[in-house]
């Protein structure tokens, strides 16, 4: 496998956030879940490792994507958001990239 495999999941990624933007970014990148501390400390696995809730830590959909897309030894995928902020100071999420 070859990070040109990594660019055909960013691409389907950004094809179904053409598709649906709302759904991809709830889904896939807004979405996360509490995890134990067995789970948190998997090497393979990729948490938020600055954040807990509750005593766990938090994963997302973009996180076990990552930690797929390590064990395959291949880059891991970005997300990418605008440099313009909204008037209340955010910025917006736009899309994924394949990471170097």
């Amino acid at each position: 496998m070859t990070s040109d495999d990594t660019k055909k999941v960013v691409d389907m990624l950004n094809d179904a956030y053409a598709r649906d933007h709302v759904f991809v970014y709830n889904f896939i990148v807004r979405n996360t879940a509490n995890c134990n501390k067995d789970l948190a400390e998997n090497s393979k696995i990729n948490v938020w490792e600055d954040v807990m809730i509750d005593g766990e830590y938090l994963t997302s959909g973009i996180g076990l994507i990552n930690s797929v897309l390590g064990i395959l030894e291949l880059n891991k995928i970005g997300l990418q958001f605008s440099d313009e902020k909204d008037s209340q100071g955010r910025v917006k999420f736009i899309g994924f990239y394949c990471k170097e």
